[in-house]
């Protein structure tokens, strides 16, 4: 009886020492030492990689090409805004036009050695006579001025008896002006605006008879001169506005 006893407590001890098994988990003894070791230095070397390269900086050198204007000259810069307006300038198709924006005047007096003997003329005080009747009309005269309107006073003939002559008088608007020729720009003073007229002078009295002949001429100017200043806005409409940014590099 008593050894009956002893036989059942040992296969009960021997019972739960042993291993119970979970299903579906392989037992200890299915997994070799080598097989875990590999895995777990597998997996800890990408684990690593991959760190160490998120936290690797990759210096990115960026090129970037900026184009800046290069800076003018005053010298430049008026050259270039002086060749628009050149380029761009409407063409004036009224003779009156071409006193567009003038201003005071400065009067000359032109008579060649020949005809100054024939008239006998004081060149200042027939000079001093056009200023008088430039300035009855409103137009200002100036000695020193760009704008140089110039008197010829040329006779033809003259006859003694009876005492005749045929004199010719001209007007003429002389200032410094552009001229292009083959591309090439070139500077001159030109006649701008002229008229004249040939009239038969009596020389008996021939001052008073050589104003006479000037004064058509006189008053062409003068009324060719307020038609351009009537007309200064609607010449002024046509010529094109320098663009702000013009030329490049302005500031």
């Amino acid at each position: 009886m008593v050894l009956c006893l002893l036989v059942i407590g040992l296969a009960y001890l021997a019972f739960r020492n042993t291993p119970q098994e979970t299903p579906g988990k392989p037992s200890p003894a299915a997994t070799s030492p080598a097989e875990l070791w590999r895995t777990n230095v597998v997996e800890r070397w990408r684990t690593n990689t991959e760190t160490v390269t998120n936290v690797v900086v990759q210096p990115v050198t960026n090129e970037v090409v900026k184009e800046v204007p290069a800076k003018l000259s005053s010298a430049e810069r008026d050259a270039a805004v002086l060749g628009f307006k050149y380029l761009h300038a409407p063409t004036l198709e009224d003779s009156a036009d071409a006193l567009y924006k003038v201003g005071p005047v400065a009067v000359e007096m032109y008579i060649d050695s020949g005809s100054a003997t024939i008239l006998g003329q004081n060149m200042d005080e027939l000079r001093s006579r056009i200023e008088t009747a430039l300035q009855s009309r409103n137009v200002p005269v100036k000695e020193q001025s760009p704008h140089h309107l110039r008197v010829n006073i040329s006779p033809r003939w003259r006859m003694s008896d009876p005492r005749v002559a045929l004199v010719s008088c001209s007007v003429e608007l002389q200032e410094p002006s552009a001229f292009q020729r083959q591309g090439d720009i070139v500077k001159r003073v030109g006649t701008v605006w002229t008229t004249s007229t040939s009239k038969f002078i009596r020389t008996i009295n021939l001052a008073d008879e050589v104003e006479k002949c000037l004064q058509e001429p006189i008053d062409r100017f003068c009324d060719d001169y307020h038609h351009a200043k009537e007309r200064e806005k609607e010449i002024q409409s046509k010529i094109p506005t320098v663009p702000a940014a013009f030329p490049a590099g302005m500031e």
